[in-house]
C-alpha cells in the first residue's frame, strides 16, 4: 500500500521484524523531512520543525512551497507537517522506545505516503 519508492525501501524491511518499530517512524519521518528539503532546494541542513517553519509557512505570501491555491488547504498541510515533526519525528530521533506497534508504524507510513504525494505536487514560489 506504500507507493513512494524511497519510503517503501527504507521501511518495508523494518516492518517485517518482530520489534523496534520506532525505527520505522524514524525512517518515515526522515524521508518526509528530506523530501521537503529537496523540494525547497535548500542547501542548508535545517531539520525538523525548523525546516517546516522555514519552508511551509501557513501564510501563502511567506511560504517557500505552495501546496494549494486554497489558503485553507495550504495552511492545513503546513500544520499537519509541523505536527508530524513534533509528534512523531522528534521522539523517534531523540529517544529509543518499544512502545510503537507494527500496526502503528504501518499506519504512520501510509500517512507519510499520502503527505509525500501531496508534497510532490507542491510549487516552489520563493
Amino acid at each position: 500500500y506504500i507507493h513512494d519508492k524511497e519510503l517503501l525501501e527504507r521501511c518495508l524491511d523494518l516492518l517485517k521484524l518482530e520489534s523496534k518499530f520506532d525505527r520505522v517512524v524514524n525512517q518515515a519521518t526522515q524521508v518526509f523531512e528530506d523530501r521537503v528539503r529537496a523540494k525547497a532546494e535548500l542547501a542548508e541542513q535545517t531539520q525538523g520543525v525548523d525546516l517546516i517553519n522555514k519552508v511551509l509557512n501557513a501564510d501563502l505570501t511567506k511560504t517557500v512551497l505552495k501546496i494549494s491555491d486554497n489558503p485553507d488547504e495550504h495552511e492545513g498541510f503546513c500544520h499537519v507537517s509541523r505536527g508530524m515533526m513534533l509528534t512523531f519525528r522528534n521522539p523517534s530521533h531523540h529517544h529509543l522506545t518499544d512502545a510503537v506497534s507494527r500496526e502503528e508504524a504501518l499506519k504512520l507510513c501510509g500517512f507519510v505516503d499520502v503527505l509525500l504525494s501531496i508534497l510532490e505536487k507542491a510549487e516552489k514560489v520563493k
